[in-house]
Formats: structure tokens, C-alpha cells, sequence
């Protein structure tokens, strides 16, 4: 059990930390919804082929989170790149409530 929490965390933080670079050099936060929404997509299959328990259920949990997945993630990303290089307004209003190093590093450099 520990080592499938260690290979999907694994996955994961390998994942966001490149949607995060990605999003710093596009000075646009919004990317970070998109792989929010699509690790279900890519941890599900993941956890259904390493892990125990009845093939038939875990094939068809592993559907519907893949499914819902792709849906919402697929919104997001059209939704965002129909507005980029525009960011969405949520993450400029968190910028400029939290102003710590991240917040000085975009509103020096980010394009509004």
C-alpha cells in the first residue's frame, strides 16, 4: 500500500512540477487547474493495474474517474487557452492578496 501512495505521489509531483515550470514561463496560473483535474485521468489506470482487488470493479471505478477526468480537464483547457495569454482573474486577486516572493516575482515580470 505504502509503495502505490509513493508511485502515484511520485507521478504526481513529477507531473505538477512541469505544469508549474510551464506555468511560470507562460506567466499564466491557469494550467495548474488542468493538471489538477487530469491526474485522476493519469493516477487512476495507475492504481488500478498495481493495486488488489476485484479486476471487474477496479476497471470500472478506474473508467469513471478517468472519464470524469478527461470531461472537466478538457473544459479547463479550452477554457484557458481561449483566455490565455489573459490569466484568469483569480490568480492575479491571489497575487496581490498574498504578496510574498511569488507574488513579487509575477507582478514584476508576469504580462497582465
Amino acid at each position: 500500500m505504502m509503495q502505490l501512495l509513493a508511485i502515484g505521489t511520485a507521478v504526481a509531483a513529477l507531473g505538477f512540477g512541469c505544469v508549474w515550470v510551464l506555468s511560470v514561463r507562460k506567466h499564466d496560473y491557469g494550467f495548474l487547474d488542468i493538471a489538477w483535474s487530469l491526474s485522476i485521468a493519469v493516477l487512476a489506470p495507475i492504481y488500478a493495474l498495481l493495486g488488489s482487488g476485484n479486476p471487474a470493479r477496479k476497471l470500472a471505478f478506474t473508467a469513471i474517474g478517468v472519464a470524469w477526468s478527461l470531461r472537466l480537464g478538457l473544459y479547463i483547457l479550452v477554457r484557458v487557452w481561449r483566455q490565455h495569454p489573459k490569466e484568469d482573474q483569480r490568480y492575479r486577486t491571489l497575487r496581490e492578496k498574498w504578496r510574498g516572493p511569488a507574488a513579487f516575482y509575477c507582478s514584476s515580470n508576469c504580462r497582465h
